[in-house]
């Protein structure tokens, strides 16, 4: 299918999409300040520049579109049907990109939380607990790791509505791995696990 846009259209809207700032990263932002959770923005001193830094807690997060970085299974994730060999390229290089930072920060000594935009717009509250959870189980003697929420079996789509009106989390029937390379935090007798 052809772009109903011209290119001078398609130029303006691509330029105008944000890397910093996005809805979903200050909702997430949001959330951690309400709970009482101080941090960073950007610290370009860390590999890959993360979106959110907790120094307290040698953590680092990642608020990724699911478009642009590839979210495994998110309906969200697809591929523009005009110039297919230019996207994939792209992603492929977004996603090698993505790898290459998150082990980078994690040799460093950093733990790597992955929130991707999906789970912030339909589960805002879910996302939070889970990363409430994680952040309560690092010790100082906690191995770090890359812990991917998509991993955790939230999925892409809203909430479904119970019969009192209150949200149901639809959840997968099991996590799906964002690529086969990641690498996972180990449970510790001190950290439960993340469901």
């Amino acid at each position: 299918m052809a772009d109903i846009l011209t290119a001078e259209q398609r130029h303006r809207n691509m330029s105008r999409i944000r890397s910093r700032d996005t809805i979903p990263e200050k909702k997430l932002r949001s959330l951690l300040f309400r709970k009482g959770y101080r941090f960073r923005l950007y610290d370009k001193r860390l590999p890959g520049t993360p979106d959110i830094v907790l120094k307290k807690y040698l953590t680092v997060i990642f608020v990724h579109g699911c478009f642009w970085h590839r979210h495994t299974g998110c309906r969200f994730s697809t591929t523009p049907a005009s110039n297919a060999a230019f996207w994939e390229k792209k992603f492929a290089g977004n996603t090698e990109r993505d790898r290459k930072k998150e082990t980078q920060l994690v040799s460093q000594g950093w733990h790597v939380i992955i929130v991707w935009e999906c789970q912030i717009r339909f589960h805002p509250n879910e996302t939070l607990r889970i990363i409430t959870s994680f952040l309560q189980g690092i010790t100082c003697n906690s191995e770090c790791g890359i812990f991917d929420l998509s991993d955790t079996g939230i999925d892409s789509l809203p909430a479904e509505r119970g019969q009192n009106g209150k949200s149901r989390f639809r959840r997968t029937s099991h996590p799906q791995q964002r690529c086969p390379t990641i690498i996972s935090p180990p449970v510790s007798p001190n950290r439960g696990t993340f469901t």
